[in-house]
Parts: C-alpha cells; structure tokens; sequence
C-alpha cells in the first residue's frame, strides 16, 4: 500500500474534480457550490491522508488522490457518485451509521467504507467520519468527511492513530460547522469548552476559564433565564438539550447560539456527566429575521397593488362612464399622450393614439385653433391657475365633435419653466346638442307666445280630428303636455325615465295622428286645447 504511486496529485486531482460535469448531479455546477462545501474539498485536497468528501440528499462523493488509490479500479466511475453506488454490497452496513450522523444523533464514527467493518483492520486503516454543517444556506447537516488514517503495527508501518476526538480533524469539524464542544462533569463542577468554544463565544482562554457561572455571565439578559431552566430541565429529566439563546460577546455585539447536549448518568441512574456542541446559527437569525420582513413588506406591497388596482378600476369606470380621455403634454419634445378613450370619440379604434401637437392642430376646427392656443399659452404663462377650453375636433366620418379641455402645469425645470402638462378631455357633444335644441324650441315657444297674444293670428294648421285626440295614449299625452312647456326631448325622458328614442317615437307618431308636421304644430295645438298651460 504505501509504495502504490497515486493516479494524481492535488493539482491535478483539483483539475479532474473542476473539470467533472457536476451539472449532472443534484451539487450542481462546481463553481454554485456552497462556501462550506468548497472549503472541505479544499480542506481535503491539502491532507496527506487518504479522505473523501460526501455531499447533499444523497451523498454524492468528491476524494482525494489518496482515497482515488484505495478504490482502485473503481475510481474512473467513482467521482460524483451517491455513496450507495460508490461502496455497493457494503452500504447496508454504512446506511445505519450514516444516517445517525446526518440527523445530528452522532458527532463521529470509524466505520471502514471499503469492508463495511468498523475496526479497519482488513486494510491497515481507520476510517473517521465526522458531519458537515452548512451555515450558510441552512444550518443543518449536509454531508460528511472522511479521513483515513494509518494503525499501527506491521500494516501501519508503526505510526501511532491520533485520537480523533482530540486532534485537528475535531478541530477541522468545529470550523466548517462553526461549531465548539463543551464537557461538564456535574458531580466534580468542572466544565471543559474546545479551543473552537472560547473562540465562538468570544473569550481568551488565558482570561476566561470554563464554568457555569463564565457562560451564565455572557448569557443575554432577555435569555438568561430561559437557557438556564431548559439546561436544568435536561439534566433533571434526562432529555437531550436543545437550547437556543443569544450571548453577548466581550468585544461587542451579539450573536446567536443554538446548543446540543445528552446526560449520561451513573449505575444509580445520577446524572453525572453532560457533553455536547454548540452552533454559531447568527447567520440563520439573520436570514429569518429578515425573511419575515420580507414577507411583511411583501404583504405591505401586495396590498398596496391590490388597492392601486382598486383605485385604476374606479378611475377607468369613471372615465368611461363620463366619456373622458387622460392626456399628457410633454412641452420640451412636443409629445402629447391620450389613453385608449382617445380613439372611440373621433371614430378611430382604441389603438389609435395622437403623438404630437402638429397632428392634434390638423384635426382642431380652424375657427377654434387660435382661441385653443391662446388658452394654452395664457395657462403656461402663469396667467390663468387652470387650463379650461371649450373647441371642435373632426371625427373620422367627417363631422365635428365638442370637446372641454381641463389641465394643469404638473412639472416645471429648474427655472421654473413648465415642462409637463396633464389633464382631462371630455365629449360634450351631446350636452351643446340638447343645449341648442332647447335654445331653438325657447326662440319658438317666445315666436308662439307672441302669435297666440295677436288675436288676428290663426292656427296654420288644419283642425284636428276629435276622435284622433280622444285616441291618444296617456305616454302620448305626457309627452305633448312637457312639450308645451318648452322640454327637449332628453329633459322628457328623464323626467318620464323612459330612453329618448322612446320618446322620439311617441312624437312621430302623436304628430301623425293629429296630422301636425312640426314642434311648433304640436306647442300650438296643447296651448290652444289647454294642454300644459297648468
């Protein structure tokens, strides 16, 4: 065994390990690996020891040149296998031990991979395995690591095994796991903590001794107590310590420790001795902590969005329904930006959009364009607190729409020049519509007025038939009766809360029934039978 050359040196076993497809096992490629994962290959490479790193949910192998030689032949295969493969027949007696490990239920283990024995003589070899913990993704087990080393005696060539427990591969745990042991003799009161111990909790081992009383000084005032029964609790009733808590370092700051113990207990069933580790989880803390205000912050902004779409869905109704567009004037370039109202007003499909201030000029009514522009220039001089104007816009089918612009200055520059105006567009069409048909039918009920006051005047209409009149629906005669009191059409049917249409109709057809060919036909007609004059 020890004068077998090895396939590869470090440099040249990093390179094959680089150069491995990870992407196709569940590690991933190397350069994602975890910081804790990449230090232990690193870790690994530099021994002079035969060691192996096993990783993730299924334990899959990254080795050294030195294990490479002790699995032989199948070492060509072997990189980045799951350990099931890896050792074949013998995983059903490494599964158990395995597994005790990776929940957290063993701190180390001497179980020979190559033969499935634990005492390693088969080979000259003891094969020590302790757990790596991940503090960076999630403070758990992840893996383990292996070193082998030489017994001795013939096969050993005489070098003595270093205890485990005791040595730097101990050591070499703590630190991936950021991790420190600790030892209490409850009959003597004596406590032992690891180098890695002080150094996790802050303190100079030349300063500091190991006691109850030093770690209960450095306990954080809001957890004393608590940490203080749980450990009283575990060595009352027997029962592992868990025991999370906060310390307070001497140099400053805090730092977050989550601590593992059993008690063993003598032939009387006394608690006599407690022993276990405790874990820097700071990192975790953190990353919880600040998990939950993110999720807060999350629910913040999902209900921010909820009540923003809300709001749109509100301003969108009432847009709609009031037949108003949302435009947007950037001075500097000339842009002007309407929503998707703009189009349906002028006959244009939705899509349709006005882009500048030259196509909106081209389709303003020429009478009204410098009465538009004055507006627009006295607003953005500062001459008027609003924009307000009243114009024509041609539609698509040739015709010509009424529209009232409101808007506003909403941003200026540095010199206080504007560069930004938003406002409204409204159609109000319809409103100057009924606006001048009410103005034309006041100009003819006056023109009657003073006709039916001059007694030489007469009906120009014929007489109408009695039995015509008598034939007239009630609807008809409301409609008459409104129409002699100077209401439009659309006044009437708001008034009756029937459609205009409908009122529309009724007209028509009372005028042919009482064969009256005009609106002032049918004013004439109600006055002179006493119709509306209440």
């Amino acid at each position: 065994m020890s004068t077998r050359k090895l396939p590869f040196n470090k440099a040249e076993m990093m390179q094959r390990i680089r150069g491995f497809n990870w992407g196709n096992t569940p590690l991933g490629e190397f350069d994602t690996w975890s910081p804790t994962l990449r230090c232990a290959v690193s870790l690994m490479l530099d021994l002079p020891h035969p060691a192996c790193v096993v990783w993730g949910n299924d334990l899959h192998s990254v080795y050294n040149d030195g294990f490479a030689a002790l699995l032989g032949h199948s070492h060509a295969q072997g990189l980045g296998q799951p350990c099931r493969e890896l050792f074949g027949a013998r995983w059903s007696a490494l599964a158990p031990v395995f597994d005790e490990m990776l929940k957290g239920n063993r701190q180390n283990a001497c179980v020979n991979p190559l033969t499935g024995i634990a005492d390693g003589s088969e080979t000259g070899l003891s094969f020590s395995w302790v757990p790596l913990r991940d503090e960076v993704a999630q403070p758990q087990i992840k893996g383990l690591f292996c070193v082998a080393i030489r017994l001795p005696g013939p096969d050993g060539a005489g070098r003595p095994l270093p205890d485990i427990l005791d040595g730097s591969f101990l050591g070499l745990a703590e630190r991936l796991a950021r991790a420190g042991i600790w030892e209490w003799d409850i009959q003597a009161g004596r406590v032992y903590w690891s180098p890695a111990f002080f150094a996790l909790f802050g303190l100079d081992p030349a300063v500091h001794s190991a006691s109850v009383e030093c770690w209960k000084s450095i306990l954080h005032p809001e957890d004393r107590d608590h940490a203080v029964l749980r450990l009283e609790a575990a060595v009352r009733d027997r029962t592992p310590l868990f025991n999370p808590y906060r310390i307070r370092l001497p140099g400053g700051g805090v730092r977050w420790i989550e601590a593992y113990g059993d008690t063993m207990c003598n032939e009387a069933g006394q608690p006599v001795r407690m022993a276990g580790l405790c874990i820097d989880i700071t990192e975790r803390e953190r990353l919880a902590s600040e998990n939950v205000e993110l999720q807060r912050l999350l629910v913040d902004h999902r209900a921010l969005e909820q009540e923003l779409l809300e709001s749109r869905e509100r301003l969108e109704m009432a847009l709609t329904g009031s037949r108003q567009v949302l435009w947007d004037y950037d001075v500097s370039r000339g842009q002007i930006a309407c929503d998707w109202r703009w189009g349906p007003i002028l006959g244009y499909p939705p899509r349709q959009r006005i882009h500048d201030l030259a196509a909106w000029q081209a389709i303003v009514h020429p009478d009204d364009l410098a009465l538009v522009l004055s507006a627009m220039e006295a607003h953005v001089e500062g001459d008027t607190e609003s924009l307000y104007s009243e114009y024509r816009l041609r539609h698509k089918d040739g015709h010509w729409v009424w529209v009232v612009v409101r808007g506003k200055v909403v941003a200026r520059d540095a010199h206080g020049v504007p560069i930004r105006l938003a406002g409204t567009i409204t159609d109000i069409s319809q409103q100057k519509r009924l606006t001048q048909e009410g103005s034309e039918l006041l100009a003819r009920l006056v023109a009657l007025l003073r006709e039916a006051s001059n007694p030489e005047v007469q009906l120009t209409s014929p007489a109408p038939d009695q039995n015509a009149l008598n034939g007239l629906t009630r609807r008809q005669r409301q409609i008459m009766e409104s129409i002699a009191k100077g209401m439009t059409s659309g006044q009437i049917a708001t008034q009756l809360k029937i459609a205009t249409a409908t009122v529309i109709t009724h007209r028509r057809e009372l005028m042919r029934r009482l064969k009256l060919h005009s609106a002032a036909d049918v004013v004439r007609f109600a006055l002179r039978n006493g119709i509306g004059c209440d």
